[in-house]
């Protein structure tokens, strides 16, 4: 098997000085490469696993060789890749993570003109493959978080804490997103609205998918550059929107929509129609998060973060349910997002 080292030196003919794990990836093996005095580069191995067939090095790879062609600065440079190996190399983002309470609109809008940036001019979001769950009507993005909570209760995990998962999901989670789902069919109703009408292509954005500040580093400066494209691809709008302040791991507060709605408004992107596909999708994103955090007790979920860690199974289905517990009781809190 190859090693990193040997990866790299095939992918472009020189052998690094130093090849070291980076912390952080949770479902791929993410590398620092170093040639001496030259700028350091970062290697990443995708996971892969049949009962996942999505081509997450493609979908990355698309994503950023179209950033290059609209001059987007704020990503990664796409320099070598390996089909074969599942292997890619990259330009080296440097920064570091950014805390939940240092979150300032600054952040929020250099967030927004990355999208802008992305979204403005050619090529449009016809040059990209659907992304990862893509949603083109109201009936697709229902079914997205219908087919998540389905999978979760019809799943009978292994191992720890197998019973407060069973209990959780059977008892607090899917009957939520019943309540859910129902109050939202019947507002659909009331608005005359036509569930399985698709968006316009026209209407459809690049999306970085999985987009948030989980996914970003900021520099000294405080310019950030975003990583991870690996479900990338063209997307209904309101489902990146709601995804980015939906996303737990670095929360986005909830009184930085509408400034952002009004910032995407001013550079043409943000009309009254998808300001309402966002208040009315939100409550079910944030049911989508939760179900994402559960899936470290799919076999597959935890399969891919065995490959990127070494994190114990016990310690990581520990946390993840604690926080799936506190999402779910947030949803009801009457200042949340909703």
């Amino acid at each position: 098997m190859s090693t990193p080292t040997d990866m790299v030196a095939e992918l472009i003919g020189a052998r690094p000085t130093a090849v070291d794990a980076l912390a952080g990836g949770r479902n791929n093996q993410v590398y620092k490469v170093q040639f001496g005095d030259r700028e350091p580069l970062v290697l990443k191995a995708y996971f892969t696993d049949d009962r996942d067939p999505r081509d997450r090095l493609g979908a990355e790879w698309a994503f950023l060789n179209l950033a290059k062609v609209k001059k987007v600065t704020s990503t990664p440079r796409p320099l070598a890749r390996d089909l074969g190996r599942r292997c890619v190399l990259l330009s080296f983002t440097s920064g570091r993570k950014l805390a939940a309470d240092e979150l300032a609109w600054d952040h929020v809008a250099q967030a927004t003109d990355f999208i802008i940036a992305l979204n403005t001019g050619a090529p449009t979001a016809s040059a990209l493959a659907p992304a990862s769950e893509a949603c083109f009507s109201l009936t697709q993005h229902l079914g997205t978080i219908d087919r998540r909570v389905l999978r979760l209760q019809n799943h009978q995990p292994d191992g720890p804490l197998a019973d407060h998962f069973a209990a959780f999901v059977g008892h607090d989670l899917a009957p939520t997103w019943r309540d859910i789902r129902s109050e939202m069919s019947d507002a659909f109703t009331r608005s005359g609205w036509n569930v399985e009408v698709e968006l316009q292509l026209d209407h459809q954005w690049i999306s970085p998918s999985d987009f948030g500040f989980h996914n970003a580093l900021c520099d000294k400066e405080g310019r950030l550059g975003f990583l991870d494209f690996e479900y990338a691809g063209r997307d209904d709008p309101a489902k990146l929107i709601c995804d980015f302040f939906c996303q737990p791991d670095i929360p986005v507060p909830a009184h930085f929509l509408s400034p952002m709605l009004s910032r995407l408004q001013a550079a043409g992107l943000c009309d009254n129609a998808l300001h309402l596909r966002v208040e009315s999708l939100m409550k079910a994103y944030r049911i989508k998060w939760i179900c994402i955090l559960l899936n470290e007790f799919l076999s597959e979920g935890l399969a891919r973060r065995q490959f990127s860690t070494d994190t114990s199974a016990e310690h990581s289905r520990s946390t993840q349910i604690s926080k799936a517990k506190a999402a779910l009781s947030a949803l009801h809190t009457p200042n949340s997002l909703a």
